[in-house]
């Protein structure tokens, strides 16, 4: 059903994750979503904390959800269970590990913008393979993205989301690598640059314009990537990272402004990288 974002007031610091209005079996509620890729011992009492602050602020019945997508197997306490006979308090959420799902399930679910999560299924098969598994994931993104009515920048992003997952549950080196060769390829497909080329190709001294085309169209591509990279992970981007981002040409340079978007903690440790020497 269409939701509403709720804001959460900050508690000890910590936010909840992902708050929303809905409505379940005929009942206004807020659905609360946590998202965990680290087992916390102290979960259950967290969860706690944040659904008494979503009710006092919001004055209506919480459902609660711990989604889990971490490299070991899921062991939370999601319950609290005190019983005194003539008293009991009772509290409980389900736990969600996406790395028990199988891939075929997530499929059948049909959902597009659920397609980057394959990386995080199948823990144990991933554990085994992780580099076939991961183009095996690849694969079945690339051959879903076929059927959906997207644009290629919409494709670009479904590649980019996937291969940021990717990154956190595998070696991200060699999952960026993998992920780089398609999504290279991928975008000169669409890029006016390679169209360009492609069409003058009949030309006298097509094999010069056509590798400075294709570079062009390289750089032109990776610093698309980096933006779509910097804006799922941390927003809206500042003027001046645009603006440095416009100014770069070197290849060199903007492939490791691309590791550095992936793997950066913060835009602030992003911008030390753009803006070093």
């Amino acid at each position: 059903m269409p939701t509403e974002h709720i804001k959460v007031k900050a508690i000890a610091r910590k936010l909840s994750d992902l708050v929303f209005l809905a409505t379940i079996q005929g009942k206004k509620a807020c659905v609360h979503i946590e998202i965990q890729n680290t087992i916390d011992r102290n979960m259950y009492r967290r969860m706690l904390e944040y659904g008494l602050a979503i009710m006092e602020e919001h004055d209506l019945p919480i459902f609660q959800m711990l989604i889990y997508s971490g490299r070991r197997k899921a062991r939370f306490r999601n319950y609290i269970n005190h019983d005194f006979g003539i008293y009991r308090w009772l509290y409980h959420f389900p736990v969600l590990d996406l790395g028990s799902l199988s891939r075929q399930e997530l499929l059948a679910l049909g959902e597009p913008d659920l397609l980057p999560l394959l990386p995080l299924c199948e823990r144990e098969r991933r554990r085994r393979s992780p580099e076939g598994f991961i183009r095996e994931c690849l694969e079945m993104l690339l051959e879903q993205l076929c059927f959906q009515n997207l644009s290629p920048e919409d494709k670009s992003t479904f590649l980019l989301r996937m291969q940021i997952l990717a990154g956190s549950v595998t070696d991200p080196s060699w999952a960026k690598k993998i992920f780089d060769e398609v999504m290279q390829m991928f975008s000169l497909e669409e890029n006016w640059v390679y169209k360009q080329i492609i069409e003058k190709g009949i030309e006298k001294g097509i094999e010069k314009g056509m590798e400075k085309g294709i570079e062009k169209g390289e750089i032109d591509t990776i610093r698309s990537n980096i933006k779509k990279i910097l804006r799922l992970r941390f927003g809206t981007l500042p003027s001046e990272v645009t603006s440095e981002l416009e100014r770069e040409t070197a290849k060199q340079k903007l492939d490791y402004l691309l590791e550095r978007a992936v793997l950066a903690a913060s835009m602030e440790e992003f911008k030390s990288a753009l803006f070093s020497a």
